[in-house]
């Protein structure tokens, strides 16, 4: 696969006055791809735990023509990760990404989010209308059920040490079968790319488990769900949603009222969940349709 540039920003410090939290200094790294000088520029953000690498192979069918940034936000791949763990919250990512495009002087992306990623993109577009040249949520909504969130709690919150890349490639499998991969070099990709060695020789995954905070509900009856629809609401940027069928993310109810509310574009992949791989070449082609057009 092309060579991708691995860069990184220090954004200083700064008051999270949402949550009354002095954020300190910390570097978030990031992947480009294509012309640094193009204006056409694609800012990619994965999953709670996932990382810039899940948008490689759709950042090097678009290099030609676009700037591709992928981002690792704090506590993932190799952004640093907070000491203090109530750090990982929305209103931190939020300011994080608007520090991040000032810096790097990026103004009217388009926007591709998959899950959290999909949550921040819709929050910045809810408050700052021209943001987004456009957006393409990657089965992600305004609403997630409380179920939908403790069934990722579970897994999410777990460290799981193994003794070698084979091991970690067979638990992906399992906690990420709904990404819809078929092709196992697609698999062994991820796996390269999620993984580290820890100071006792053994894998694992490269995320804090702490960033669970920031999706933290009712902590008495765990039966809080997510709304959104307010924020969905004051969406204006062009809009592509895409839909695993079988996910439990994204719900077939919420898509009818999301269509009810709004005009947008619906791509369903029938044979994922929760979330998309974006790696097929049928859904890279979608989005490389969707995105000439605008």
């Amino acid at each position: 696969m092309q060579e991708y540039k691995n860069k990184s920003i220090k954004l200083n410090n700064y008051i999270n006055w949402y949550g009354f939290q002095y954020i300190p200094s910390h570097t978030i790294s990031y992947l480009e791809w294509g012309d640094p000088k193009n204006d056409n520029i694609l800012i990619c953000a994965p999953g709670l735990t996932r990382n810039a690498h899940d948008f490689d192979k759709i950042a090097l069918a678009l290099s030609n023509n676009f700037r591709i940034i992928s981002i690792n936000y704090p506590g993932r791949g190799d952004s640093d990760y907070f000491q203090n763990k109530t750090h990982y919250n929305y209103y931190v990512y939020i300011k994080d990404t608007l520090l991040f495009l000032k810096k790097l002087n990026i103004k009217k992306p388009i926007w591709l989010g998959t899950s959290m990623g999909g949550v921040i993109g819709m929050i910045l577009a809810s408050r700052y209308k021209e943001i987004f040249k456009g957006m393409i949520l990657n089965d992600i909504g305004p609403f997630i059920s409380h179920e939908s969130i403790n069934r990722i709690k579970k897994y999410a919150g777990q460290t799981h040490l193994f003794p070698d890349l084979n091991s970690g490639k067979l638990h992906l499998k399992m906690i990420y079968s709904q990404f819809g991969i078929t092709d196992e070099d697609d698999w062994d990709y991820m796996t390269k790319h999620s993984f580290s060695l820890n100071c006792n020789g053994k894998y694992q995954m490269n995320y804090d488990n702490a960033i669970l905070n920031g999706i933290r509900i009712d902590k008495k009856q765990h039966k809080k769900n997510v709304d959104m629809w307010p924020i969905w609401n004051k969406l204006s940027c062009k809009l592509l949603v895409i839909h695993g069928t079988l996910s439990d993310i994204l719900q077939k109810s919420t898509i009818e009222k999301m269509q009810k509310t709004k005009d947008f574009e619906l791509y369903s992949v029938d044979y994922a969940g929760h979330a998309p791989s974006l790696m097929s070449k049928d859904q890279i082609g979608v989005i490389q349709d969707w995105i000439n057009k605008l």
